[in-house]
């Protein structure tokens, strides 16, 4: 399958996490509408699914095997 690589070098590991970080901020403001939070939701899912379909390697915390 490939060279098992550190989570931190994972890109779907830091789309969510910058999407956890937006999540909060969105959640402080409270005049976005009620649209907000499904909208983010949805960008959340198709990045998800296009990071699924580039991913080839796994990962692990601790960088191996």
């Amino acid at each position: 399958m490939g060279e098992v690589k550190s989570i931190f070098s994972s890109k779907t590991f830091w789309f969510n996490a910058l999407a956890a970080v937006v999540t909060v901020a969105l959640s402080a403001v409270e005049n976005l509408g009620p649209d907000a939070g499904p909208i983010a939701l949805g960008v959340v899912a198709v990045g998800n699914i296009v990071l699924r379909f580039i991913t080839s390697q796994p990962v692990s915390i601790l960088g191996g095997e």
